[in-house]
């Protein structure tokens, strides 16, 4: 162990056998790190290709570094330090993980609550067809029957590519909604129940 304090003297200074070791602290903040450690060299992690070497480089080499470019009260307030900026760096690595897992979740989530109410227009437009070429909604609500699509609409799936959708329609006579269930098959959506209610309370099956 060093008997003398010779951090802060450059070439000059003399590297403790403790501190010869890997810094987590360099390698996960690289440049945030070189700024606070007077280690300026941490600022090439800006340049292109350079930045894939400099975190290792500083890795394996910024103790040594942070000991030669600033001076330090004592070599365990040295290792001290160190420790809070490896701890330092483990949580910040952490928390952007857990905030890029929170992003990328959401995202896809996203992507398949469009991708759902996609198919769910689609079919809502197949249900019409059945709709309007069943006899008994025609004398129910009258002719022509009417998609209001994107009013009042409803869309989900779940896990067994059951998807649910519910659509208000309108006639002459009156007004109502289309309830409707379709399953995957084959990459395709079929309608395996559909029913319509009026909004005075009759109700009609007419796929089950």
């Amino acid at each position: 162990m060093l008997t003398e304090n010779s951090s802060g003297a450059g070439k000059n200074a003399l590297i403790p056998e403790e501190i010869k070791k890997w810094n987590w602290g360099a390698f996960l903040l690289n440049w945030i790190w070189g700024l606070r450690n007077n280690t300026y060299i941490a600022l090439l992690m800006f340049v292109p290709i350079l930045n894939f070497i400099i975190p290792f480089y500083l890795g394996f080499k910024g103790n040594e570094l942070a000991w030669r470019n600033k001076k330090w009260e004592s070599l365990e307030e040295f290792i001290k330090i160190q420790k809070k900026w490896a701890m330092w760096g483990i949580i910040i690595i952490i928390l952007l993980l857990v905030i890029n897992i929170a992003i990328f979740t959401i995202a896809a989530s996203k992507v398949n609550f469009f991708e759902t109410v996609k198919v769910a227009n689609y079919i809502s437009k197949e249900a019409l067809d059945v709709v309007q070429a069943n006899e008994e909604a025609v004398n129910l609500f009258g002719e022509p029957i009417k998609n209001e699509l994107g009013r009042e609409g409803k869309f989900s799936g779940n896990e067994k590519e059951i998807l649910t959708a519910s659509q208000k329609i309108s006639g002459p006579n009156k007004k109502g909604t289309i309830f409707l269930k379709a399953k995957k098959i084959q990459d395709k959506y079929e309608i395996y129940f559909l029913e319509v209610r009026s909004d005075d309370g009759e109700k009609l099956v007419i796929l089950e």
